[in-house]
């Protein structure tokens, strides 16, 4: 037995020792490598020993002992958060970028990708400040997240002779096959394509607006997250599948149109479904899709079958046959301040409401308190309205005992004039008898809402009791096109390319970013020279469009050709 441990000891050390270790470590001014293989003698950048350049110029190759090393690679977060570097010279040699190699150089403005890179790693440059982005024919794989959060980018472009990747003119995007991998502030999604993929415009400033073409099926994981200036996104009835976390902190996103193709909402990962869109005031679901809908306008978006809200806004209104209102689906909305909560609701999911900051009005209509969670509430401090008679037993409720401030109250419902929970002929009677002042009026006599009692409350009430009742739609205003383009001295009139409901045109203001360019007054755009300018049309300040004007000269109505003097 023990001559046979000897022996297996004694193979163990063989092929220990046949073993070729490269990975070692050196450093060599203020760069640190790896040799990655001794046989081909290459070595790896794997981080820096604390330099304090702005500029980085990586050698191509190092000597090392005697030996001399040809850069091929820049390892795993070799440059994590270097925050004072601005630009970067990467050598020929180099074939790999791994991943975060770049992460949160938060200064670095300007990168030479050389041909001869291969691989871009996930996150690469991640957090960095780049204006231009190109990539060389060498390249294969670019990892998801490469180039997000590069708030400044505004042009990307691909060599010509590359065979995976491509950049078609005048879009500003990079493609793989028909899915947009990387797009920018100046972007225009091409008509082919299919997928916008994960990250695609994630925390680019200055875009406004986006046109998503009729054709596109799928929006990736974060494709828009950190679009702050967006201010409107339609999604068109392509469009099957939205990823999780793709308009998460759209701050200056007001509105958001859903096509009738949508049939899968990826909640996985999800904060809220809009987390950090605090600007967000109208969602809608086309009325023909058959997973989702946001019924009675009310800005909001609710599974058809399972009556559940997933996903709502500061302007939601939960409509009365809601039974479940789901995990996340007001998370981090700041704006909502207060909530209505019908006595159809009997369960509100983890999260729902959490860090609601200015959440301080919470109605809940049901006489047995819904089920709860710990945290679906953030706030405990805001006041909560409870049915008359109720106030005990969401005293004595697990987690609704923990809102230090519960009022009894009664609540009308539409319709119900006479306050008896029945809406029927007998309010009809009742409201005809408070028009013709027998009767003194309550808040519930105004049907309609609109500050008077009169015959047309009438007619509002006779339209709840017959089942045809429709309630007014909630403001929204939004462009029908995102972009267009002009000559020089022509009129365009824009409100031929809203879409409005509830509101006036004569509610509207307009302005432009570039009067030089252009001027706008009651939506109709006079184009003066050439140039390109914005044009933001607001309602009461809360509602904003915007649309980009390119304007261009006017072809040549001669046909020829020449300097502008006058030929003999």
């Amino acid at each position: 037995m023990g001559n046979l441990c000897i022996k297996l000891q004694c193979i163990i050390c063989l092929l220990f020792s046949c073993i070729t270790i490269d990975a070692e470590d050196f450093d060599i001014g203020h760069l640190s490598y790896t040799i990655t293989s001794s046989t081909a003698k290459t070595v790896g950048v794997r981080g820096n020993t604390g330099f304090n350049t702005d500029t980085l110029i990586i050698p191509p190759s190092v000597t090392y002992e005697g030996i001399t090393y040809s850069v091929t690679s820049i390892g795993e977060e070799a440059f994590y958060r270097c925050s004072g570097l601005t630009s970067v010279t990467i050598p020929n040699s180099v074939t790999t970028i791994e991943r975060k190699a770049f992460y949160c150089c938060d200064s670095l403005k300007s990168v030479v990708i050389p041909n001869g890179i291969k691989i871009i790693g996930y996150y690469a440059f991640q957090y960095c400040n780049l204006s231009e982005i190109h990539i060389p024919a060498s390249v294969t794989d670019i990892g998801d997240y490469a180039f997000v959060w590069n708030p400044n980018l505004q042009s990307v472009t691909v060599d010509s002779g590359n065979k995976v990747y491509s950049a078609p003119a005048n879009k500003n995007v990079i493609m793989k096959g028909d899915t947009v991998v990387l797009g920018c502030r100046n972007a225009i999604i091409p008509e082919n394509a299919k997928v916008i993929g994960n990250g695609a415009f994630n925390g680019f400033k200055g875009v406004t607006s986006i046109s998503i073409p009729d054709g596109v099926t799928s929006i990736g994981n974060w494709a828009f997250d950190g679009c702050s200036d967006l201010t409107s996104i339609t999604i068109p009835n392509s469009v099957t599948n939205i990823g999780f976390n793709a308009f998460l902190n759209c701050s200056g996103l007001t509105s958001v149109k859903i096509g009738n193709g949508v049939t899968s909402i990826d909640a996985s990962g999800f904060r809220g479904y809009f987390y950090g869109c605090d600007g967000l005031m109208s969602i809608v679901v086309d009325s023909g899709n058959s997973i989702y809908d946001s019924r009675e306008g009310c800005n909001a978006i609710i599974e058809t079958a399972t009556n559940i809200l997933i996903a709502g806004c500061k302007n939601t209104i939960i409509p009365s046959d809601v039974t479940t209102i789901g995990s996340d689906a007001f998370y981090g909305c700041s704006g909502l301040t207060s909530i209505t909560i019908p006595n159809s609701v009997t369960t509100i999911g983890s999260s729902a409401f959490y860090n609601c900051s200015g959440l301080s009005e919470i109605y809940v209509k049901a006489t047995t308190p819904p089920a709860i969670y710990n945290n679906t509430f953030g706030n405990r401090t805001a006041t909560l309205y409870v049915p008359t008679g109720t106030k005990a037993l969401y005293q004595e409720a697990n987690i609704w005992k923990e809102f230090s401030n519960i009022v009894e109250m009664d609540f009308p419902s539409i319709g119900d004039v006479d306050n008896d929970e029945v809406v029927d002929v007998a309010d009809v009677t009742t409201l005809v008898s408070i028009i013709l002042g027998v009767e003194t009026g309550t808040a519930a006599a105004d049907v309609d809402s609109d500050g008077a009692v009169d015959v047309a409350d009438v007619t509002t009430l006779v339209s709840i009791i017959l089942g045809t009742y429709e309630p007014p739609l909630p403001p929204s205003l939004s462009f029908s096109q995102a972009e267009f383009a002009v000559n020089v001295g022509d009129i365009l009139d824009l409100t031929s390319y809203l879409e409005i409901t509830s509101i006036s045109l004569n509610d509207l203001t307009w302005s432009t970013s570039n009067p030089k360019v252009l001027t706008v007054a009651g939506g109709a755009v006079t184009a003066l020279q050439c140039g390109e300018a914005t044009v933001t049309v607001r309602y009461n300040s809360e509602f904003i469009a915007e649309c980009r004007i390119n304007v261009i000269d006017a072809p040549d109505a001669g046909g020829s050709e020449g300097t502008g003097e006058e030929e003999w």
